[in-house]
């Protein structure tokens, strides 16, 4: 499909540089003869793509994890999987995917691939993998589930490094970040609490006891700084952890949830505002906190690159009531624009967060009208120029 170009609003081009307007890319056929969805996974800071292609006939759903370059697609096929199931990739190039061997298995397995090569499998007998991540070392954390009949959900946490699978402990643990030091960050649904495995359990202090649920905790790419929002009782907390102890974030009264955070400290969050749609805000590396500026109603941003640049969606009422993206540098605020014609937008809580990598690759997921997943790339437009923040035109 060919990129459309859309107007914008803005400021500074490339990772560090707000364009006044993009173009947009939808992933093609990835070079494969199956019509399905296509669903977002991951991006790669050199702009690798992972995505998860799924093929729909009568009677079958199957996925096929693939990396897509830009020019060609990869799809990861492994010996006695039936189905590949993306969950993350890094810069050597390595993919972490998950597979099953069919319907009868009561097994699934993680596998380590790169360059058409399996590096390394493992299984979890009595368990079902359910989340991974991939760090630049290679070494993977992964999230396994056991539904028990009247008990519920049981989560169990693992580290996965130089071909040995290790259990964390045998706490209730949710993982929610991974970072390139082998630290292991999570949610103890037991104790409810937040730790830190790196080489031995470590709590994350938050004055109160959260509850086990409507918690978030995100780790900058350096694992320099975490921040957190969580609950207790009735009272919401935004918080940033340091030294081993905890700062709380200035905020309203109210519902607020931190949403991502870079290396010089700026961190990206929600809060509700009082007809009860999301507010975007930010705190500066003081820990002053701002209103983002957004497009429409109910907006949000969900990933912030090492430059300041942010990704997000709205609400565009205009637009037929469908979510579309944005992209903010705190100050100015871009559309990023579907393609003429395209039917996208719909049900976009059902999709994966938007991603920004620190080149300036901007990456989301979309369903149309079918309810398929689209995967959408946008690049700054060779056409459009840029703004410095004297508002002038470069």
């Amino acid at each position: 499909m060919a990129a459309a170009l859309g107007p914008g609003r803005a400021v500074e081009a490339g990772g560090s540089t707000l364009a006044t307007c993009y173009e947009v890319t939808v992933v093609p056929a990835l070079e494969l003869d199956i019509d399905g969805s296509r669903t977002l996974i991951g991006l790669s800071e050199s702009g690798r793509l992972l995505i998860d292609v799924e093929e729909v006939s009568l009677d079958d759903v199957s996925v096929l994890a693939t990396v897509w370059t830009g020019a060609e697609a990869h799809p990861i096929v492994v010996d006695g999987l039936v189905d590949t199931f993306s969950q993350g990739i890094n810069e050597r190039g390595e993919v972490l995917v998950f597979g099953d061997r069919g319907a009868d298995s009561s097994q699934s397995r993680a596998v380590l691939w790169q360059d058409g090569a399996v590096l390394a499998e493992v299984s979890v007998p009595e368990h079902s993998f359910h989340r991974g991540w991939l760090n630049e070392l290679g070494h993977a954390a992964l999230q396994t589930i056991a539904i028990y009949a009247n008990e519920g959900v049981f989560y169990r946490a693992w580290r996965w490094r130089d071909g040995e699978l290790a259990a964390l402990d045998d706490s209730d643990l949710e993982i929610l970040a991974f970072d390139d030091y082998d630290g292991v960050y999570g949610f103890d649904r037991d104790a409810r609490e937040f730790v830190r495995w790196g080489g031995a359990r470590t709590v994350l202090p938050t004055g109160c006891r959260p509850e086990s649920e409507d918690y978030s905790l995100y780790v900058s790419d350096s694992g320099r700084h975490v921040v957190g929002s969580f609950r207790c009782g009735d009272t919401w907390h935004a918080v940033h952890w340091t030294g081993g102890q905890v700062r709380e974030l200035e905020h309203p009264a109210g519902e607020i949830r931190v949403r991502g955070v870079n290396d010089d400290d700026h961190i990206i969050g929600s809060r509700r505002g009082g007809q009860g749609e999301w507010i975007p805000v930010q705190w500066s590396s003081d820990l002053e906190l701002a209103e983002i500026p957004s497009l429409g109603h109910d907006g949000a941003y969900f990933d912030i690159n090492n430059h300041g640049l942010m990704i997000g969606r709205y609400y565009d009422e205009s637009g037929g009531e469908i979510h579309a993206y944005q992209i903010s540098d705190g100050h100015y605020v871009v559309a990023l624009p579907y393609p003429p014609g395209a039917d996208f937008g719909h049900d976009a809580y059902d999709v994966g967060p938007p991603l920004v990598n620190d080149r300036g690759d901007l990456v989301a997921d979309t369903q149309d009208a079918d309810w398929a997943h689209r995967a959408l790339s946008w690049r700054p437009a060779p056409s459009c120029g840029a703004h410095d923040r004297t508002g002038s035109r470069e």
